[in-house]
């Protein structure tokens, strides 16, 4: 492929993934492909497996660097990018002093998908070996996302200095520049960055923050590993400020680890989140010293629970407590969530929680299409399937019927809650597949939906979120012209059959299926086999 037509599309970054992984199907240069493959690992945080793609591109392109000066320049850039995350600023030196060289020679088309990188790694070397790269022209010095990337670089510089305020400051500026154009990374990054810096200092904005990075977080990106980094400042806030909702970001995470390329980085993280999982269904527990010591702080309280009782357990004169007898003692002292407290004293605090938001919502008249809409929603916004929801749609017009069936268990409970309350992660995915719904062709998304099973509405919910999600976003290239330039479009017809079928903009659609992995695009093909029978 053309760099100049390849690099339109890259400018978006990481929101890029549908249209990197159509270039690396179709792609028949061995090198673009490499080129292609590292940004993709890079962007899932998979370091070792981008790194091996990208030396294969700078080991062919050294045998006639003038003839290759593009891709090698942009390859080198791409692997000091990895580098940084390994903290080799040596070697960055070097590979920045190489592209800094070169910089004059590249087409204007590459300069500002290199400029941005260059000033963040030069406030990261800060070092007076390296000179810095000037901007080099107008449109780019204009551009709200190059904007973002010029403040990020000017707050890290900020950071080297300590003056954390300065730069948390210029970091929100920053995401806030990155919303204009949008530009996802720059919102994201910007957000990040001054949650991180706000967990330091004292920031009462931290709290708005982090619930802005959970939201963009999910509203932009499907993928959790590319998101994982933004999920684990929002678990170190939601930590670090004891807030009971930690349980469904943790839970989030574990649910998807498997999908987390395993490393030492990643391994080391998802343990402090298994500390902090929290199971809403035990019925009893194993009583512990950490229990124990908890407990004793509360002999000489004042308390409804029977001081003899309590002794006996502190002492562990019992093997087992159970939940009845916990929630006893936590209402009785009037016990408050803190991350610090046992891991049984905070299930049957989130389990009371549950309870009580419960009995609120469960009591309140709904219209009930409303109601089955915000269910059908928030059923299609989680990523793992607890009931089967045609169960729902059967009994849909019996508000008794609903609240026995979601009353039966905590995880049912805690569903019908998320339907009136969702945590930021989820309003955001609803918020998209409400936008999907105002187009498509509801009658006919039942039809398809409800006949086919939970793992196949699984792919079905991401196409849906992922249609609206790129429709959102103002791209400056022609998306026709891209999926028209290739003959094997075997996928294409298929696509198209179910985009009228559910009055869906085919574009959107074809973006939508190619967020997949080759294994999935399979089976969502399988899928739309239904509309043939």
């Amino acid at each position: 492929m053309n760099l100049k037509k390849l690099f339109k599309v890259l400018n978006y970054d990481s929101i890029s993934f549908p249209f990197l992984n159509f270039f690396i199907f179709y792609e028949d240069d061995d090198l673009i492909k490499s080129f292609l493959k590292s940004l993709k690992y890079k962007w899932v945080l998979d370091e070792k497996n981008s790194l091996m793609e990208i030396n294969k591109v700078l080991n062919e392109t050294s045998k006639n660097i003038n003839k290759n000066k593009s891709l090698r320049t942009i390859a080198l850039f791409t692997k000091a990018h990895i580098y940084n995350t390994f903290n080799e600023d040596e070697q960055m030196m070097d590979m920045y002093n190489e592209i800094r060289q070169n910089f004059c020679l590249l087409p204007r088309y590459l300069r500002p998908f290199i400029n941005t990188g260059m000033k963040n790694f030069y406030s990261i070397l800060n070092t007076y070996e390296v000179k810095e790269l000037r901007s080099w022209s107008k449109e780019y010095e204009n551009r709200s996302s190059s904007k973002a990337f010029k403040l990020f670089a000017e707050a890290r510089k900020q950071v080297n200095l300590k003056n954390y305020k300065k730069a948390i400051s210029l970091y929100i500026k920053g995401s806030e520049e990155g919303k204009k154009y949008p530009h996802p990374t720059a919102i994201l990054i910007g957000l990040d960055l001054a949650c991180q810096y706000s967990l330091n200092i004292s920031n009462e904005r931290i709290f708005d923050l982090s619930e802005d990075l959970e939201f963009y977080s999910s509203f932009y990106y499907e993928n959790i590993s590319i998101i994982f980094d933004n999920l684990f400042t929002i678990f170190e806030v939601y930590k670090k400020y004891n807030n009971l909702n930690i349980h469904k970001i943790s839970s989030l995470i574990l649910r998807n680890k498997d999908k987390i390329k395993s490393s030492d980085y990643f391994d080391k993280k998802i343990y402090n989140i298994q500390k902090l999982y929290f199971s809403k269904e035990k019925k009893s527990y194993k009583t512990t010293k950490h229990l124990s010591s908890f407990l004793n702080k509360f002999l000489k309280i004042n308390g409804s629970f029977p001081k003899n009782t309590l002794k006996r357990i502190i002492n562990q004169e019992v093997s087992f407590i159970k939940s009845y007898t916990l929630k006893r003692i936590i209402k009785s002292y009037d016990i408050k969530f803190k991350t610090s407290n046992p891991n049984c004293i905070n299930c049957e605090l989130i389990k009371i929680d549950i309870e009580d938001k419960f009995s609120i919502y469960s009591l309140k008249k709904y219209n009930l299409v409303d109601l089955w809409n915000n269910i059908l929603f928030t059923y299609m916004s989680l990523d793992e399937k607890f009931f089967n929801i045609s169960d729902i749609y059967k009994m849909r017009d019996n508000y008794s019927n609903l609240i026995n069936f979601f009353s039966s268990n905590y995880i049912f409970m805690d569903f019908f809650i998320a339907v009136f309350e969702p945590i930021p992660f989820f309003k955001a995915r609803k918020d998209l597949i409400k936008l999907t719904f105002n187009e498509l062709n509801i009658d006919n998304f039942y039809y398809l939906y409800l006949n086919i099973s939970n793992t196949e509405r699984s792919l079905m919910d991401s196409f849906v979120r992922n249609y609206s999600r790129y429709k959102n976003i103002k791209f400056h290239f022609n998306l026709i012209d891209l999926f028209n330039n290739y003959d094997e479009n075997d996928w294409k017809e298929d696509i198209e059959v179910m985009a009228d079928f559910l009055e869906l903009n085919r574009i959107f659609c074809y973006i939508s299926f190619w967020c997949f992995e080759d294994f999935e695009r399979e089976s969502f093909l399988n899928i739309l086999n239904l509309l043939n029978r």
